[in-house]
């Protein structure tokens, strides 16, 4: 599952299951950090990147969340 503009981490609690494996984007690296505070799981990875220039190769993940980012992501 890729989770897209994952800021702090507030909507990860509702991913249940140790066999779900997340990658959680976000361009701000403090946010990130605070992510990875709150979950400090074997099966997320967190990575800092631009979700308009994602560096993932087509069909990598099953699942996509984009939850609340389009109004930041489509600012000029």
């Amino acid at each position: 599952m890729l989770f897209v503009g994952v800021g702090t981490g507030a909507d990860l609690r509702f991913i249940k299951g140790e066999d779900v494996s997340v990658t959680a984007i976000d361009l701000s690296p403090e946010m990130l950090d605070k992510a990875k505070e709150k979950y400090d799981l074997p099966n997320f990875t967190f990575i800092e990147i631009d979700a308009q220039d994602l560096i993932f190769s087509p069909e990598s993940f099953d699942m996509v969340i984009a939850n609340l980012t389009i109004s930041v992501m489509c600012s000029p």
